[in-house]
C-alpha cells in the first residue's frame, strides 16, 4: 500500500516559493557579511568566509528540492498556479513594491553615510550594503504578508 500522498501543484508551488524567500532571506544575510568583511580584520574575517561559504550550501539545500519537485510539474499545473490573480504572486508583488519603495530609502542614508562618517569605505561595501537591506527586506515583507494573510483567513474561517 502507498502511503505517500501525491501532494497539488498549488502546494509545490507555495513552498516552493516560501523556500525561495527563505534562500533570498540568506543571500541578504550573505551580502551583509560581504559587507562586514570591509570593516572586520584578521580572523574574524576568516570566519566570516567560512560562514558564508556555510549560507551558501544552505541556500542550495534549502531551495533545489523544491525546485526539483516544481520542474517535474506539467506546464498546465504549473501554469494554473501562476495566474496573475493568485495568491502567492499577489504577496510577492507586495514584498516587491515594499523593497523596492524601502530601498530608495536605504540608498539615501547609505548616502549621507558615505559621505560624514564612512569616507573611507570602498563602493563596494555600500554595495553588498544596499542588496543586503533590499533582498532582506522583500523576504521579510514577503514572510510578514503571508502570515498576515493567514491570519485574516483563519479569523475569517472563525468567524464562519
Amino acid at each position: 500500500m502507498n502511503s505517500i500522498k501525491k501532494e497539488s501543484p498549488a502546494i509545490i508551488i507555495d513552498r516552493f516559493f516560501q523556500r525561495l524567500a527563505i534562500g533570498m532571506f540568506i543571500l541578504g544575510l550573505m551580502y551583509a557579511i560581504s559587507a562586514a568583511n570591509y570593516v572586520v580584520e584578521g580572523d574574524l574575517k576568516q570566519t566570516l568566509s567560512l560562514i558564508k561559504r556555510g549560507l551558501s550550501f544552505a541556500v542550495i539545500i534549502i531551495v533545489l528540492p523544491q525546485l526539483w519537485k516544481l520542474m517535474r510539474l506539467s506546464g498546465s499545473d504549473r501554469a494554473k498556479c501562476f495566474q496573475p490573480d493568485s495568491y502567492i504572486v499577489e504577496m510577492y508583488k507586495h514584498a516587491s513594491t515594499m523593497a523596492f519603495a524601502l530601498t530608495f530609502v536605504a540608498l539615501i542614508i547609505l548616502n549621507e553615510l558615505s559621505q560624514g562618517y564612512f569616507t573611507a569605505m570602498p563602493t563596494a561595501f555600500f554595495f553588498d550594503t544596499a542588496l543586503w537591506l533590499t533582498v532582506d527586506i522583500f523576504a521579510l515583507t514577503f514572510f510578514i504578508s503571508t502570515l498576515a494573510s493567514d491570519g485574516d483567513e483563519m479569523d475569517m474561517e472563525d468567524e464562519a
